[in-house]
């Protein structure tokens, strides 16, 4: 279940690609202790309640995987309770999220969450400012949607902690294309670094903006973790059709790119999501993937396709060696995520930067 129709609709489609890849593993190798799975998929765009119901009542499914918007997932959570329907949510990242898991177990704990929280942006910016840019002053943009909004506050608390003085932050709409006198206004401030948060392509819009004045063009740029620019299908297109765009952009992301993957699971998914999408792979979208093999495990660990609390209780036990790291959860049901990686478009091709015993290369300041 995702927003396959809206902003996001790339994504939906690269995340529900990575889905149908599990699922034809697992009834490769015989399905889960002898039951085929079979995937549905419903677009969240005209109603999350509509599309969770026509999965439930309709399609009879016993897991949903994926949700794209926080509010989302929380408008269909007491629907799946009333159903006992487990939900793995791989993109929705409220910080609260998940609070109710252990406030309220018996209704809430057929949900578990397989990404990051909000905080995790700015809690993670840490070590590699220190490390490795060192800005003295920072800028934020983003649209004006409230996991932006807690992005923002745990940024931040970083930089104040880190004595990084931030100049401005800036909440536009989600529709807004184009963005020269926030450019103008940026430049009249002089960041040291410019920190992206847009989901939308508007990102792209706002980078080659950036770039094309000559008082931001030197200042450093970084896309954060859940962002379009971040997926190279946008940085494809970016390059296409402004080239040198994209020269020492930062990108914070989930462990694992096309020509560094994490482990083996992610060299092994690096061909498979380019058969599946025609694209460039990278962690994010694998999300999907390591929900339904979550699903699989768990099930297979507590010998039942059909016992719901014995499956959950298999996934709050679950260590799952996933693309992006190991999945194991927190009294929340979040993920334990592993740390983000740091890369940089240096010379048309991507490098991880940091952290240093994953490297590629070395930073390059703009």
């Amino acid at each position: 279940m995702e927003d396959q129709t809206g902003p996001i609709a790339g994504f939906a489609a690269e995340t529900i690609a990575m889905a149908k890849v599990a699922v034809n593993q697992i009834n490769a190798q015989g399905g889960i202790l002898g039951h085929p799975l079979k995937l549905f998929t419903a677009d969240e765009s005209s109603g999350a309640v509509t599309a969770a119901q026509s999965l439930i009542l309709q399609d009879k499914v016993v897991a949903i995987v994926g949700v794209s918007y926080t509010g989302d997932v929380l408008a269909i959570m007491p629907f799946l309770s009333q159903h006992q329907v487990i939900g793995i949510f791989t993109t929705a990242t409220g910080n609260t999220l998940m609070s109710n898991v252990s406030t309220d177990y018996s209704a809430y704990k057929y949900f578990f969450r397989l990404t990051l929280q909000d905080s995790t942006y700015g809690k993670s910016l840490g070590d590699f400012f220190a490390n490795v840019t060192k800005p003295s002053s920072i800028y934020f943009v983003a649209e004006d949607l409230s996991f932006a909004h807690e992005a923002f506050s745990s940024i931040n608390q970083t930089a104040s902690q880190m004595g990084i003085k931030v100049v401005g932050a800036t909440f536009v709409p989600t529709s807004q294309t184009d963005f020269s006198t926030l450019v103008a206004q940026i430049g009249s401030v002089g960041p040291a670094m410019v920190i992206d948060a847009q989901t939308g392509i508007g990102g792209a819009t706002f980078l080659t903006a950036l770039k094309a004045n000559p008082s931001t063009s030197k200042i450093a740029f970084m896309d954060i973790a859940n962002g379009a620019l971040s997926d190279p299908a946008v940085m494809a297109s970016l390059q296409k059709s402004s080239p040198g765009a994209l020269n020492n952009t930062i990108f914070q992301q989930y462990p694992g790119t096309a020509t560094k993957p994490y482990n083996s699971l992610g060299e092994s998914l690096v061909s498979a999501y380019q058969q599946a999408t025609n694209s460039t792979y990278y962690a994010f979208p694998s999300n999907s993937f390591t929900a339904i093999h979550i699903l699989e495990q768990s099930m297979v660990n507590a010998n039942t396709v059909t016992n719901v609390s014995s499956i959950i209780s298999s996934i709050e036990k679950i260590q799952y060696q996933g693309a992006a790291g190991l999945v194991t959860f927190d009294s929340n049901h979040n993920w334990i995520i592993p740390g983000l990686w740091y890369t940089q478009f240096q010379n048309n091709a991507l490098q991880v930067i940091w952290p240093s015993n994953y490297s590629t290369s070395t930073y390059e300041a703009p």
